[in-house]
């Protein structure tokens, strides 16, 4: 169960079914979901567990692993390997590029083919908050961003009981996951 909502939200934004009369439209429709928890409903935990994630999501045949999680050091062997064998696997690994208006994004968005995403708001320019510069390879709207609110969660601004608006590099990262399901 997601007891934090970001996953809902995330997951919402890259795969929310659309044609069916409920507000909102993921990325890509028909994109499988393969929820992957290791954060506590504080968005605490380590990065071990994070690898653990990763190696996870990959033995159990993952494409595409959107990490809307990060951290700012120090650098972590386990999560780079587990990175690195899911790419030697082919799968395709994006993060968000962290949400500390700094140039130096975060980890695992940091690591070499690693597509890391910032986010950019409604006019197209970089959100406030959003890490930038030469490690981040691609922007995408992370600013009031609508999508899946989990059951009694209040993350975000509520808009109903079933929709939430957030804001961050995390609703940014799953745009870019979502288009990259669409080969």
């Amino acid at each position: 169960m997601d007891d934090m909502g970001h996953g809902t939200h995330c997951a919402g934004i890259i795969a929310a079914r659309a044609n069916n009369s409920l507000d909102i439209a993921g990325v890509s429709w028909n994109a499988k979901i393969m929820a992957v928890k290791f954060l506590n409903a504080g968005g605490g935990g380590t990065v071990d567990d994070g690898a653990k994630a990763i190696e996870y999501a990959t033995d159990n045949g993952a494409d595409i692993l959107s990490n809307s999680w990060g951290w700012t050091g120090p650098d972590s062997n386990t999560v780079r390997q587990a990175i690195e064998d899911a790419i030697s696997q082919g799968v395709i690994v994006v993060a968000a590029a962290g949400n500390n208006n700094s140039s130096t994004p975060l980890y695992p968005a940091i690591y070499d083919h690693v597509i890391s995403v910032a986010a950019t708001d409604s006019n197209d320019d970089k959100a406030s908050f959003s890490n930038y510069g030469s490690l981040v390879d691609i922007a995408a709207p992370g600013v009031d961003v609508l999508s899946l609110r989990a059951f009694l969660t209040g993350m975000g601004t509520l808009y109903g009981k079933k929709l939430t608006v957030a804001s961050g590099t995390s609703m940014a990262c799953p745009h870019v996951a979502g288009a990259a399901v669409i080969r």
